[in-house]
């Protein structure tokens, strides 16, 4: 059991480095297209469980609605949460295989 913990802390630990040149960064196009709905639109939470004609994601909507009403503008806090949302999804990878 020691082995394995010391495992996933190095999976961890590289995963994070691999992510770090995302904090030198910057918003891109579709970024910038999705701030353009939400900021003005002011969205209720029923919204987005609306069947989309084209792409239907409600929690990844959801989501970016978070962001965007918590962190604005602030690319560095849209880096640090994708960066760790990535080591959640490496470290539930790590228990389910």
């Amino acid at each position: 059991m020691k082995n394995i913990c010391w495992i996933l802390f190095v999976i961890i630990i590289l995963t994070f480095l691999a992510y770090l040149p995302i904090f030198r960064g910057f918003f891109q196009h579709d970024e910038w297209v999705a701030f353009g709905q939400y900021l003005p639109a002011g969205k209720n939470l029923l919204s987005f469980f609306r069947p989309a004609v084209a792409h239907y994601v409600p929690l990844q909507q959801l989501l970016f609605y978070l962001y965007v009403s918590v962190f604005k503008l602030n690319f560095f806090w849209y880096a640090l949460f994708s960066v760790l949302a990535h080591l959640i999804v490496v470290y539930l990878s790590f228990i389910f295989f």
